[in-house]
């Protein structure tokens, strides 16, 4: 009995054993990725059409809402939106706004009523068939 039990400790001895040593040899090691391609960047929507993609305070360009008479450049950090409204051609009618300071300036821009996207050019919602 006690040669089996013995007989026993080395085979499972034995398999722990392999098993730390096949486990050493296939650790995780850094390689470098030969062959491969690096993926490209993905296009910044509105740097194609002169939009900048920062503010004069830093803030990162987020969106755009768009309506037959008005392009709205939306900018954001922490402390929320910030509004630059131009026209359809580009000229700059005021800049850095919150979005009280759009509705005070421009009481026919309604924001709740655009939609959001630079390539859908969005109307108003009462303007939908």
């Amino acid at each position: 009995m006690a040669k089996l039990n013995f007989l026993r400790f080395l085979i499972v001895a034995g398999a722990i054993s392999g098993l730390m040593l096949v486990g050493r040899s296939m650790g995780p090691r850094m390689t470098k990725a030969d062959g491969i391609d690096p993926l490209p960047a993905p296009p910044v929507k509105g740097a194609d059409r002169g939009i900048p993609m920062r503010d004069a305070e830093g803030r990162a360009f987020v969106g755009e809402f768009t309506s037959p008479t008005h392009s709205i450049l939306i900018y954001a950090d922490g402390e929320g939106p910030r509004y630059t409204i131009r026209t359809p051609g580009g000229t700059v009618l005021a800049r850095d706004l919150r979005s009280e300071d759009v509705y005070r300036q421009f009481p026919d821009l309604d924001l709740s009523n655009l939609h959001f996207g630079p390539d859908t050019h969005a109307h108003a919602d009462h303007d939908k068939p």
